[in-house]
């Protein structure tokens, strides 16, 4: 891993005290972290945003209707009560610490 990202996956997990979560997996959310909170300027809770386990090749999903995260149905619903003409965005999030792009995992996520 670089060493600028790994002082800043240090720094992000100081900043979250309260997370249990190993290293490959706290890397996931920090690169959730940094791509909807810096790159496309929301304000995600990548735990939130975050998938636990190894199916789909996914590590995170963000699905933002009228800019809000929605975890379940119910949020999506009451996101759509208001307004005729909604935004929503599907953020899908693959992580890797590697310095290469394996065609292999890009191939099971796409």
């Amino acid at each position: 891993m670089n060493p600028v990202i790994r002082t800043q996956l240090r720094n992000f997990a100081a900043a979250n005290p309260s997370c249990d979560l190993d290293d490959p997996s706290l890397f996931e959310v920090f690169s959730i972290f940094s791509v909807c909170n810096g790159i496309l300027t929301d304000s995600v809770d990548p735990f939130a945003a975050h998938l636990t386990g190894t199916e789909f090749g996914i590590d995170g999903v963000a699905i933002m209707v009228q800019g809000d995260l929605c975890c379940n149905a119910d949020e999506v619903s009451s996101a759509l009560q208001n307004g005729k003409n909604h935004a929503i965005e599907f953020n899908f999030f693959q992580s890797k610490t590697g310095e290469s792009i394996d065609s292999g995992n890009l191939t099971k996520f796409l």
